[in-house]
């Protein structure tokens, strides 16, 4: 499958119900120092503590728990055995996007052969 043009992500983005963009949003905010790739763990504590936009207090941990689980069917996240959330690379770009946050990209240093 193609990798999604930035208009295709945009328009996207313009149609996206905003529990989905929430998600989204919560990623850099609860760690603005995060770099491309790393997870996260999102409830309902994160959301309402990092004032998301659509706080509602009607929303409970089983809607919002819906929304990420769409996503993960989407492609957008990814989870693993310990629940934690990653972006896929689409969903890296959308979160980009949505917050203008570019979350640093990280590589150790090569290990320098021995000289022993």
């Amino acid at each position: 499958m193609a990798e999604p043009t930035v208009d295709q992500l945009r328009e996207y983005i313009d149609h996206l119900p905003q529990i989905y963009k929430d998600v989204l949003i919560a990623f850099p905010r609860i760690d603005p120092n995060r770099r491309r790739g790393d997870a996260a763990v999102i409830d309902r504590h994160a959301f309402f503590e990092h004032k998301l936009k659509s706080f509602d207090s009607a929303l409970r941990d089983w809607d919002i728990r819906q929304a990420i689980n769409a996503l993960c069917d989407a492609g957008i996240l990814d989870t693993n055995e310990f629940s934690s959330l990653f972006p896929t690379e689409v969903g890296e770009r959308l979160i980009t996007l949505l917050t203008g946050h570019e979350p640093k990209v990280y590589t150790i240093p090569e290990l320098p052969a021995p000289t022993w």
